[in-house]
């Protein structure tokens, strides 16, 4: 669902995961290996498919039950511990992800069942899985005080990795136990992901000087359930920045079109874009500066329009229109003045 704004932006969203699963590496060692992993590297920016890369390392927590494999989490009966506490699984060459620091090991009885969140390095002050060892609670994975890096356009202005910018996300513990074989997890994205693209109705008209999200909040706390929002949710944020989307000049037109992508913010209220542009009444006319600032939308389909909401993707098309100047002729009746002049 795109809409398109006339130089004004209007939002599509559109979900998306990652899927990944948990293996039995060997007779012994816990490997976790992601379905169809993708082997280019991807340090920063968004996680665009199902595919997880192979660059990216991710953390873990696992609880040993007493219970068989396969045994529900809300119905079983054996005694809960803490067996993985938040370790770093990195990619290994035979195709999967084991222990970073170490090797860690299936326990020889019981099961377990896994909660993660990736990238094993996003600045974040403390990760926490809550309530694990209570069948009776609700578990969530909390972040505190996550940190967004910095967002850097790459127009041949600068080296392409000052995008520090990573895609957060988390997968909830399994519903059932396993000690061994593949059980299936799913990573959530926690944040925001925004694209913008420029066009216009005509070309060689306007030129686009700059582009400025204006006071984005950088820091705040996740929890992935909420009880009084039913659902995922972030608080605290705060450390507002400009975030500079674009400082280079670019042509738009019919043909010729702006991207902007891979900007990563946390869910928070929408904020405000600054639109720096000239404009020609021709070619070969000489060109002004114009300014547009307007707030953006955001939600779901109709969903709460002012604020930015988890795992989706928003897509702004910002359209530059330009009215013909056009001019409307007349003329002015003649003034009749009589003059007699004698002839003597």
């Amino acid at each position: 669902m795109k809409k398109i704004m006339i130089i004004a932006a209007a939002v599509a969203a559109m979900a998306a995961c990652t899927k990944s699963t948990v293996v039995y590496e060997d007779s012994t060692e816990i490997g976790i290996s992601p379905v169809n992993y993708n082997t280019t590297k991807l340090d920063y920016g968004p996680i665009k498919g199902t595919e997880y890369p192979t660059s990216e390392d991710f953390g873990v927590f696992a609880y040993h039950t007493t219970d068989d494999a396969g045994t529900n989490y809300t119905e079983g009966t054996g005694t809960l511990s803490l067996y993985l506490d938040n370790v770093g699984f990195t990619y290994r060459q035979d195709g999967q992800w084991g222990g970073k620091a170490t090797s860690y090991y299936w326990p020889r009885t019981g099961s377990l069942y896994f909660a993660g969140y990736s990238p094993l390095e996003a600045d974040i002050q403390n990760v926490i899985l809550s309530n694990a060892d209570n069948r009776a609670a609700t578990t969530t994975m909390n972040f505190t005080n996550f940190t967004q890096g910095a967002y850097h356009y790459s127009d041949g202005t600068g080296a392409q990795d000052d995008n520090r910018m990573v895609d957060l996300m988390w997968f909830d513990l399994t519903s059932t136990s396993a000690n061994t074989g593949a059980p299936a997890v799913t990573f959530r994205h926690a944040l925001s992901y925004l694209t913008f693209a420029f066009s216009a109705n005509v070309d060689n008209i306007f030129t686009v000087e700059s582009v400025t999200l204006k006071q984005v909040n950088a820091t705040g706390s996740f929890t992935s359930w909420d009880e009084t929002a039913s659902a995922p949710a972030w608080s605290g944020q705060s450390n507002p920045n400009d975030i500079s989307l674009y400082n280079t000049t670019a042509a738009v037109g019919t043909t010729n079109t702006l991207k902007i992508d891979d900007v990563l913010v946390i869910p928070q209220g929408t904020a405000e874009i600054e639109i720096v542009y000239t404009q020609r009444a021709a070619a070969d006319q000489p060109a002004i500066t114009q300014k547009y600032n307007a707030v953006l939308t955001g939600g779901d389909t109709d969903l709460a329009s002012n604020v930015w909401l988890y795992n989706r993707h928003y897509t702004y098309n910002i359209y530059f229109t330009a009215n013909e100047i056009r001019i409307t002729p007349s003329v002015d009746m003649w003034i009749p003045v009589d003059t007699a002049i004698p002839v003597e």
